[in-house]
């Protein structure tokens, strides 16, 4: 735009002046959204990126129970929490100028419940130091495969889902733990006699 300015003592200046307008801010996911690890946890995140507008930034969150939060930030994109449960977020961004971006929504889901199970549990019938001879199946179903599964002091690496059986359970009273991502668990007991 041309200019020209004079004061009172009819000095003058003039000139071009260039107005730059940011662009129309819009809101995209990185690509990433991290699931729960765990049934019933709270360790999923969503990032989002804003393309244009002016900083600083303020991302506002609802969850599909109606929650609300809002998250300033200088940056261009944004970790959208790491503590989220299983659900479907609704990100709207605004910049500094009050212009928001399009909403964009995204769903965080997490494993099916693990669940263990005695399928079989025969008892001992031959005693012997060396082998308890009896049989024990257990089903393993949810979670994420491949499990870890402790029965007693012994641990059995990399077990599939479905039924798994052991024939050296040791007589009594036996803790069954099976987990999966280091983290997550469920456990049984059980008695062989």
């Amino acid at each position: 735009y041309p200019y020209s300015i004079a004061d009172a003592n009819g000095c003058t200046a003039s000139g071009t002046a260039n107005i730059t307008v940011p662009g129309q801010p819009y809101l995209t996911t990185v690509g990433s959204i991290r699931n729960v690890s765990c049934y019933g946890g709270n360790d999923g995140s969503i990032s989002a990126l804003i393309n244009d507008g002016v900083a600083p930034y303020a991302f506002t969150v609802t969850d599909d129970h109606g929650h609300t939060w809002t998250m300033p930030s200088c940056a261009t994109s944004q970790i959208i929490n790491d503590t989220l449960h299983a659900g479907t977020y609704t990100v709207i961004g605004t910049d500094a100028n009050g212009c928001a971006f399009a909403a964009y929504s995204r769903t965080i889901t997490e494993p099916t419940k693990l669940q263990v199970n005695v399928v079989k549990n025969t008892g001992v019938k031959c005693y012997s130091t060396e082998n308890y001879q009896d049989t024990l199946t257990i089903n393993i179903a949810g979670g994420t495969a491949n499990y870890d599964v402790t029965i007693g002091a012994n641990t059995y690496n990399n077990v599939s889902a479905g039924n798994y059986t052991r024939y050296d359970v040791a007589p009594g009273t036996n803790l069954i733990t099976v987990t999966y991502h280091k983290c997550c668990s469920a456990d049984i007991t059980i008695v062989v006699t």
